[in-house]
């Protein structure tokens, strides 16, 4: 028998800020152009991603923002253990996993494990899910899938997607 998961609808940034508190310090690991995150409500955001067109066009158009930091970072790399350990409140991944070799992705998971104090924020393809788009650059090429049980085995509460173009879900843990 299928286990039957809890359920949440993609509306607005609700379905994201009732994780977040005001006071809350965020990461946002490959954030992209920030559909979900730039206008979330919280003390500080820092905004991970290692593409320089999206990070100089996030550039300008947050520059106002001064609880917004946007850096340029390569998620791969050996720069997440630099990031101290229970440095930051919140740690996000949305649509980013799946760019990464299966490998690269749960190292990412674990490091957002390690930096975080109060929450692991994970959103996600259901199992693999080619994006073979002709305008996709080589980052956004999905790489890996991960089906909900992996999650939660990891911790985490799972919660299905209802809508949206692919099945997909959030990945919620806490700490």
């Amino acid at each position: 028998m299928e286990k039957t998961y809890k359920t949440f609808r993609i509306i607005g940034i609700d379905w994201l800020q009732k994780y977040v508190d005001p006071e809350d310090e965020v990461i946002d690991f490959g954030c992209g152009l920030m559909p979900a995150t730039r206008k979330l409500n919280c003390k500080k955001l820092i905004a991970i991603e290692k593409w320089f067109p999206y990070v100089n066009q996030l550039r300008k158009e947050l520059f106002h923002l001064k609880h917004i930091h946007v850096w340029e970072l390569a998620l791969a790399g050996p720069f997440l253990s630099n990031i101290e350990s229970n440095s930051t409140d919140i740690s996000l991944a949305i649509d980013v996993v799946e760019h990464f070799e299966k490998e690269d992705a749960l190292r990412l998971i674990k490091h957002m494990e390690r930096i975080s104090r109060k929450r692991i924020i994970i959103f996600t393809p259901e199992g693999f899910v080619p994006n073979e788009r002709e305008e996709n650059t080589e980052l956004q090429k999905h790489r890996c899938g991960f089906l909900p049980i992996e999650l939660e085995e990891r911790g985490y509460e799972v919660f299905k997607r209802i809508g949206g173009d692919i099945p997909s879900f959030l990945a919620v843990k806490e700490l």
